[in-house]
């Protein structure tokens, strides 16, 4: 049983985890039961993604949460809050609700999953946060019927990078109740190494707990439909343009996919600005060059992009600057694989050492050349790793705007290199599920599962 608030048809990037795993895990052995909402309002809804589901064999329960809920409205809304009211939610949030404002969430998916254990058996629980009402929920079904329960971190919980707790007290309720949680899981699953280090410090010690990462990923039959996936090794082929200057006879194109800015509050997104700062200034300096090129953001329109594009001055109104508004998911994948770079920016504030983006997993399915303007953490480590990425550390106009008209002379040259297979073969998705399904098999059948892999041993 698979609980996950955020499972489509809602879109973004919190629904692709859950999703794809439970795709895949069903060439694994294990049938996946997802326990779901519906009725909720969210800023994006994905039918292709729920097509998907279809396609694959899920099951999906659904239930409706009642009570307080600030993000309950009719079913199918879809809402892009404005500043002031996502500023009054996340304050109400902030105050008022532990651990997040989806706490009817946790009686309406425990009744559903009470319907569901009385008439037929549950091997394993898995519960994917946020929000980590999901979490006080499986606790509940893992302690009532004795199933083990794995916890999947999507995000850090206490020190989340959105989360603010605005006193102490606030701080070390929501550090309790996590420690609380942690105690009664079986196992954990987090998206990254400091993620799962976060995790483990409050298990107080306890070293026997079960863990793995499991970073996000690449759909392979998303990324390479219609011809087979290219094999790993050295006979993958490259493309042809990759190390050989070419004369270029359509603009050079670079693309952030997915939301651009992480909050409503603008003026907190310090890189946004000055990675927008370092464009004009580049294209102030060289206007013939940058008529050559199309910066493209697919995804919701941001009215920041707009009134940027409204007031750039006419020397750095060169560049083609396009906003494509919300795509399906497999339409931005399909762009992705269009464009000649990828872009990737990151906050540098602490608490965004920890995080790895889940588009930046879909930008290496591509094996695309990645500009990243993102501090030093976890997100650069990963990117460093692809080999494929220029990653500028220092967040400064001067910096930025050097480094990235070196790269895009580099892309419009045909110099900028390619991931090889070898590389992104660990965010396959399919590959993913076959690793957590292991795990799952340890948990569920431990002595079965050390026979089988004895078996398998040469």
């Amino acid at each position: 049983m698979i609980l996950a608030y955020y499972f489509p048809p809602l879109g973004g990037s919190g629904v692709q985890r859950p999703l794809k795993l439970a795709k895949f895990l069903t060439e694994f052995g294990w049938t996946p039961i997802v326990v779901t909402v519906e009725g909720v309002s969210y800023g994006s809804m994905d039918q292709t993604l729920l097509n998907d589901a279809a396609k694959s064999g899920i099951r999906i329960e659904r239930v409706r949460p009642s009570g307080i809920n600030p993000q309950r409205i009719k079913p199918g809304g879809i809402v892009v809050p404005s500043p002031l009211r996502s500023r009054l939610l996340s304050f109400v949030t902030r105050w008022f609700f532990f651990p997040d404002n989806k706490t009817s969430w946790i009686n309406a998916s425990v009744d559903k999953a009470e319907k569901i254990l009385s008439k037929e058996p549950i091997d394993l629980i898995f519960a994917t946060a946020p929000p980590f009402s999901s979490f006080l929920a499986a606790k509940k079904l893992g302690s009532r019927h004795h199933i083990p329960v794995v916890m999947d971190y999507r995000d850090a919980w206490t020190n989340n990078q959105y989360h603010r707790p605005p006193t102490g007290f606030h701080r070390r309720k929501m550090a309790n109740m996590e420690h609380r949680v942690l105690r009664h899981a079986s196992a954990v699953t987090a998206v990254n190494q400091h993620t799962l280090d976060e995790c483990l410090r409050h298990l107080s010690g306890n070293t026997s707990m079960k863990r793995i990462v499991i970073p996000n990923g690449y759909d392979p039959e998303l990324m390479y439909a219609g011809p087979s996936e290219p094999k790993t090794g050295t006979a993958a082929k490259e493309p042809s343009h990759q190390n050989k200057p070419t004369k270029r006879e359509k603009p050079f194109t670079l693309l952030h996919a997915g939301q651009l800015f992480s909050s409503s509050h603008h003026d907190r997104q310090k890189e946004i600005r000055l990675f927008l700062n370092a464009i004009d200034k580049m294209t102030r300096a060289n206007p013939e060059m940058y008529r050559k090129c199309c910066l493209i953001f697919a995804g919701q329109r941001e009215p920041a992009i707009d009134d940027w594009i409204q007031n750039r001055e006419q020397g750095a109104a060169e560049l083609q600057v396009i906003q494509t508004g919300y795509r399906p998911h497999h339409e931005v994948v399909n762009l992705m694989k269009q464009a000649d770079a990828l872009l990737l920016t990151l906050s540098d504030r602490t608490a965004f050492a920890g995080v790895t983006p889940g588009k930046m997993f879909e930008y290496f399915g591509t094996r695309k050349p990645i500009y990243a303007l993102v501090p030093n953490g976890e997100a650069a480590r990963y990117l460093h790793n692809y080999g494929a990425a220029s990653v500028e550390h220092e967040f400064s106009t001067s910096a930025i705007s050097s480094s990235l008209e070196q790269f895009i002379r580099a892309g419009m040259a045909g110099e900028l290199p390619t991931a090889s297979m070898d590389r992104i073969q660990p965010f396959n998705r399919k590959l993913q599920a076959k690793k957590l399904a292991d795990f799952f098999d340890d948990l569920v059948h431990p002595h079965t599962s050390i026979q089988k892999k004895r078996a398998i041993e040469p």
